[in-house]
């Protein structure tokens, strides 16, 4: 769905409404699908539950917490 000029607004509830109706594992089930690099100085986090299920974000490898999830 392409949503363009005054319709952009509606992008906000269309994805609430598809996540409520549909309850995608990505958005209800496993944790951290939308992260993005956390900077400089913040790698001592964890990896998320997605990046450990999907791997293949780059900056995920420099994490240095310590995972539940991890194997």
């Amino acid at each position: 769905m392409i949503l363009n000029d005054i319709e952009g607004d509606l992008v906000v509830p269309v994805e609430a409404e598809l996540i409520r109706r549909y309850k995608p594992l990505w958005n209800t089930i496993v944790d951290g699908f939308g992260n993005h690099d956390p900077g400089k100085g913040r790698y001592n986090q964890s990896p998320s539950e997605w990046d450990i299920i999907h791997p293949g974000r780059q900056w995920v490898t420099r994490l240095s917490g310590k995972s539940a999830f991890r194997n």
